[in-house]
């Protein structure tokens, strides 16, 4: 199954689970399995959750393509501000934004990857994501778990990882590549 956003807004939404707490995982959405497409003109922000609050996707046969699209002020307790992948799961950002994402407790401001395929091409940035309890880390990105992650042409900037290590990128047990980033 296939999902298009399109000019869409995907914002103020909130995971929850047990009794109203954020326990819930994927704000904005979570993709189990197929893919979704989102263009230029789409934003998801100020949405909250548990893990992954702009968006969580798992799987080995889920894909995320966000291209030009905005990914900005999501807020997680735990992991991934920006977005949550694991188990799999492939994510393609073509000229995409995030930025001012952040997580409460734990680790990946702007993303958090354990598992799954990352591709980042023409210009994507991840700008001024970050962790804010004392100890958490990669502001920016955490990747762990085998994942694979590639920056062709993209941005890694004023990302802050609190009192801890990797303020742009935490990477652990990871295949990682930066070319022109």
């Amino acid at each position: 199954a296939t999902t298009n956003l399109i000019s869409a807004v995907i914002q103020n939404n909130e995971a929850t689970n047990n009794g109203g707490t954020l326990d819930g995982g994927g704000g904005g959405f979570w993709v189990s399995s197929g893919t979704v497409n989102g263009d230029a003109g789409t934003i998801i922000q100020s949405n909250e959750s548990n893990q992954g609050s702009g968006f969580r996707a798992t799987g080995f046969d889920t894909v995320v393509n966000l291209t030009g699209t905005t990914v900005q002020n999501n807020e997680a307790r735990t992991r991934g501000g920006g977005f949550h992948v694991q188990d799999g799961a492939t994510i393609n950002l073509d000229g995409a934004t995030f930025s001012g994402n952040s997580t409460l407790t734990e680790n990946g401001g702007g993303g958090y990857m354990t598992g799954g395929i990352l591709n980042t091409t023409n210009g994507t940035k991840f700008d001024g994501n970050f962790t804010t309890a004392n100890g958490d880390l990669g502001g920016g990105l955490f990747i762990t778990g085998n994942a694979i992650a590639s920056f062709e042409d993209s941005f890694i900037t004023n990302n802050n990882s609190t009192l801890a290590d990797g303020g742009g990128l935490f990477i652990q047990s990871a295949d990682v590549t930066l070319d022109n980033t």
